[in-house]
């Protein structure tokens, strides 16, 4: 079962796609009996799914009170009390925050005080997908391939508890807090 006690968003924003969705839609059904995609039909549907990429806008969302659990032969708890998606944190970047992670499983369990991932880009994905269905006919260079990885950021891991309860080998320690961080890439290779 999942449940939210409470959520909520602002500045969420979409906009038309240039092409029709579901005539698009149908049109990419049929390329399912083809074997292989021509270079343009790779194109068309690489710009498709760039386009939908863009079209979306989250804003900044939260969600409070997160649980999801199961019963069973596989049973485990998982709480988390506040996401929050696209907000600012203290140095200006928007983030991506999970707080008060508690898992329980089986009598194991892990708890994380916060696990946040600032400065993420994926608009270096969306550039070189663009550039793809632009020039499908463009060689695939490694360099190409690293220009399009995404902007890291900063991965933030704090206050994390771990206790496996394992009959042979019980583990338990403890991580106050972990960052790292991979920025400023050139030609796709991160350089701080």
């Amino acid at each position: 079962t999942v449940s939210i006690a409470n959520m909520n968003g602002d500045a969420f924003a979409a906009k038309l796609l240039d092409a029709p969705l579901i005539g698009t839609l149908e049109e990419f059904a049929e390329f399912e009996d083809q074997d292989d995609l021509s270079p343009e039909e790779q194109a068309r549907v690489i710009a498709f799914i760039t386009d939908m990429f863009e079209s979306i806008d989250l804003g900044a969302m939260e969600i409070s009170g997160m649980e999801v659990s199961a019963i069973g032969d596989d049973a485990f708890s998982m709480l988390i009390e506040r996401i929050g998606i696209n907000e600012e944190d203290a140095e200006g970047q928007t983030r991506s925050i999970m707080e008060g992670i508690a898992i329980d499983a089986d009598g194991s369990t892990v708890d994380i005080g916060s696990l946040s991932l600032s400065g993420l880009s994926v608009e270096p994905v969306l550039a070189g997908l663009r550039e793809i269905a632009d020039n499908p006919d463009a060689e695939m260079t490694p360099q190409r391939v690293r220009e399009m990885f995404p902007t890291i950021g900063t991965l933030r891991l704090e206050d994390m508890v771990v206790d496996i309860t394992d009959e042979d080998e019980p583990v338990a320690f403890e991580v106050g807090v972990f960052s790292f961080t991979a920025i400023d890439p050139v030609q796709g290779v991160p350089t701080k």
